[in-house]
């Protein structure tokens, strides 16, 4: 060993740091002591032991200890098993080991387990300790540097929530423990040659991942995606989904990175929805078949209302006709009441029938919906209405914004719910009817109010039916079918009705309508 010579003029400022010597001979602490002495670690704290079982004594272990310096012939231990019980007390700690034991075995084995140094103790210049103390303590700091580098860097790939894996061309890889965890294989526990990424895959998926290893193969540092079925030790499948990417043109990595996450409970998840979306559009063809036969059957009844049914009643009425302009003055009195009843009773089925066609027809009347100009509809309406039986009324229209709808249907709704106002408000001494809209919950609420007749809100579930009334013939006439005719209206435009009512104190019936994409019918004045 060459021999170095310190220039003490010219030393590095001192660096106080804190050595343990286990040395059990007294020439070799006092030589160490003395060339200590003469570096720039002078004045540092040196603590010595001369046996193994002294590394236990509390101001020992309760020194942040920097270097070690071992000579491994102790009286209560010698060799490498010297070495390695010093290494287990203190892991993270340089080991410079100056010895009389020339062993080029434990040498070598020393320095494979963490030794920064092997000196042997005839062939050692003490004058070099400066040289060594430095060299080892950098090292050790650049390999402990390095060492809970790759700890963080396993720990995160181990406990990551995916699984990682690292393989070659060929699929022979490295498996972190999650792919463990996710498919509950022991390592080991597959019998035959070594397993590759394709050991696990379901036969139906492994032509899709075999692609999929190919083309990241063939396209390198490109993330290739995909799905597929993998093999739990239990011999269950569980669906992953991941990419590859092949990294082994990256130096130090050389390999197929490949991540998967267990996504099983979402496959289900995706199966259930598209059973539940299956079975409902089973069921929607089941009730568009019914509904289909269920409006052939109305085509039937209506057609059978129209022709059927008026035919008879067309040739009673012209019966009726006929004796009326004959010589009906020499009937009994009683016959010509008889006559009247009946002429009556075939108007009045004769308004029901075309009531109840009306009816119909707005069912089937396809809806041509555009901008409505509700305002003109209810004026027009308003200034159309009979002087005669509207004389003394109060109407008042307040703000009316645009609807977006089918304009005549519309018209059929605002003039069903007008002339409904004005009938059941005709028995008060000032009939008063307001019409207007307000918003609610960022839409538009149409109304027409009245301060008529009114009626029990317990019976308002009977309002919208066809010859449903709250009120007698007698009281009002009528057929029954005009809110029904508005509710379906309503309805198939997609918005709802409502009423409300006391009895003796009016009511008011209420509409929304939905909106178009420019949000028609949701614009309104904040003028209320």
């Amino acid at each position: 060993m060459a021999w170095f010579f310190i220039n003490f003029q010219n030393l590095p400022m001192e660096q106080k740091i804190a050595l343990l010597l286990i040395e059990d001979d007294d020439d070799d602490i006092y030589l160490l002591r003395e060339s200590l002495a003469k570096t720039t670690y002078a004045g540092s704290q040196l603590l010595v032991i001369g046996r193994l079982s002294d590394i236990s004594l509390p101001h020992i272990l309760s020194q942040p200890i920097t270097l070690i310096l071992l000579d491994l012939n102790l009286p209560d231990k010698r060799g490498i098993e010297l070495f390695r019980a010093v290494k287990t007390a203190f892991p993270d700690t340089a080991i410079v080991i100056i010895t009389g034991l020339d062993d080029k075995g434990i040498a070598l084995q020393t320095l494979r387990e963490g030794a920064q140094n092997y000196l042997v103790k005839s062939d050692f210049n003490f004058s070099e300790l400066e040289q060594t103390i430095r060299f080892a303590i950098e090292r050790n700091a650049i390999l402990l540097k390095l060492k809970y580098s790759e700890l963080r860097f396993r720990s995160l790939v181990e406990h990551i929530h995916d699984g990682i894996t690292l393989s070659d061309a060929a699929g022979k890889f490295y498996k972190s423990p999650r792919p463990d965890k996710l498919l509950g294989w022991k390592p080991g526990a597959i019998r035959g040659s070594k397993p590759t990424i394709f050991s696990f895959v379901h036969p139906d998926d492994l032509p899709k991942v075999r692609a999929l290893y190919d083309e990241a193969l063939a396209c390198p540092g490109k993330p290739v995606h995909g799905t597929a079925r993998l093999q739990k030790s239990s011999g269950e499948y569980v669906w992953v989904e991941g990419t590859i990417t092949n990294m082994l043109h990256v130096r130090f990595v050389n390999a197929i990175v490949s991540n998967m996450r267990d996504i099983t409970e979402r496959k289900k998840s995706e199966e259930h929805i598209l059973k539940l979306n299956e079975d409902l559009e089973a069921r929607v063809r089941e009730r568009t078949m019914q509904l289909e036969a269920t409006n052939a059957d109305l085509e039937s009844f209506s057609y059978s209302v129209s022709h059927d049914l008026r035919s008879p009643l067309h040739s009673m009425m012209s019966i009726m006709n006929l004796i009326n302009d004959g010589d009906i003055e020499g009937l009994p009195e009683e016959a010509k009441q008889y006559v009247d009843m009946i002429g009556e009773c075939a108007n009045k089925m004769e308004v029901m029938i075309e009531s109840l066609m009306t009816f119909f027809k707005s069912g089937k009347k396809e809806i041509v919906k555009s901008t409505v100009d509700t305002e003109a509809i209810v004026k027009d309406i308003c200034r159309e209405l009979d002087p005669v039986n509207t004389r003394g009324y109060d109407i008042e229209i307040g703000t009316l914004p645009p609807s977006y709808g089918d304009k005549a249907l519309l018209n059929e709704v605002w003039m069903n719910l007008i002339h409904n106002a004005i009938k059941y408000s005709s028995k008060k001494d000032k009939p008063r009817i307001e019409i207007g809209s307000k918003t609610e919950g960022g839409k538009v609420c149409y109304y027409v109010r009245d301060n008529g007749i009114g009626f029990d809100i317990q019976f308002a579930d009977r309002l919208f039916k066809a010859f449903q009334r709250l009120h007698s013939e007698s009281q009002f006439k009528g057929t029954g079918i005009g809110l029904a005719l508005v509710h379906r209206i309503i309805t198939r435009h997609g918005g709802s009705i409502w009423a409300e009512a006391k009895a003796n104190e009016g009511s008011t019936f209420w509409f929304t309508l939905p909106t178009d994409n420019r949000g028609i019918a949701k614009k309104v004045l904040d003028i209320e």
